[in-house]
């Protein structure tokens, strides 16, 4: 029986952010901006945590973010001590909730030249064969009303009751002229006549043998120096895989009672941030007060 341990939770995180300049710049990813109490990054990851997840691939650019996102992880026990001695115990439980559980596996693999969203799944592949795939970009974030059954919960929910599904988070749209949707059981990136409204986003699961297929192919676009990206990655394993008919392309249609937030560049990012501070702070209250008193101004 397929579990969430047999999941390699992947989070490509080798790009520069430059569309959230001037708010990342100096930062090694755009991931650590702040969201809530907490970073973006550890939004994404307590979601990985609450649903089981322990097995976490960071693919980055170079060594030195590799060193950052580590100390950014660092554990900050003696941190949490100092501040509940002096009376901070607010801060110290902020602390406690992104702290990472002892048994988790992180993992750094580095992309040395950006070659696609496939060469992540690819690189992920060779430090997890053999473990199913679940790639979450940093940009897509959702906030949950249930903490005890978030969006990516319920995604994974429907792979483990059967592994033989590619799973696209979908999203309901007016436009999805500028996202991938399923069509005659393939993925069509960007649509000029979409035959649904549902676009795809992440996260998305990707069996084991998706995984392998893509790894394999992959090795000759390096070579050729190409850029391959996963929607290609799928329609390939679909195309060619002698199992490839043993399988569904599906996008599982988000919850209306989950938000969906992108922030992916300055200003939906500042839209987020915003958001956060009034749904995720601990301190949510006294902002919505202070919005409010700026507002009458």
């Amino acid at each position: 029986m397929t579990t969430v341990n047999d999941i390699e939770f992947i989070l490509p995180c080798a790009g520069l952010s430059t569309r959230n300049y001037p708010q990342s710049k100096g930062l090694p990813h755009k991931s650590l901006l702040p969201f809530g109490s907490y970073r973006l990054i550890d939004h994404i990851l307590k979601d990985i945590f609450a649903a089981g997840g322990r097995n976490i691939t960071f693919v980055v650019s170079n060594e030195e973010v590799v060193h950052a996102f580590k100390h950014a992880f660092a554990d900050d026990t003696d941190v949490q001590e100092k501040l509940s001695s002096r009376g901070r115990d607010d801060m110290a439980e902020v602390l406690r909730e992104v702290t990472i559980p002892a048994d988790a596996d992180i993992k750094y693999v580095i992309q040395e030249k950006a070659l696609g969203t496939a060469q992540c799944l690819a690189l992920a592949h060779e430090v997890s064969e053999g473990k199913h795939g679940l790639m979450i970009f940093p940009d897509d974030i959702f906030i949950s009303k249930d903490d005890s059954n978030t969006h990516l919960q319920k995604l994974i929910n429907i792979f483990l009751a059967d592994d033989k599904q590619i799973l696209i988070q979908g999203i309901q749209r007016d436009d999805v002229s500028n996202n991938s949707i399923v069509q005659d059981g393939r993925l069509v990136e960007k649509p000029t006549n979409p035959t649904t409204d549902i676009g795809g986003f992440s996260p998305m699961i990707l069996p084991k043998e998706v995984m392998k297929h893509t790894h394999i192919v992959m090795s000759q676009f390096v070579k050729e120096d190409k850029e391959w990206f996963y929607t290609e990655a799928i329609n390939d394993f679909l195309d060619k895989d002698a199992d490839a008919d043993k399988y569904t392309l599906s996008m599982p249609v988000k919850d209306d009672c989950d938000i969906y937030m992108d922030t992916g560049d300055r200003v939906l990012y500042e839209k987020a941030f915003l958001a956060s501070l009034v749904l995720l702070s601990k301190d949510k209250d006294s902002h919505i007060k202070e919005i409010r008193a700026f507002l009458d101004k």
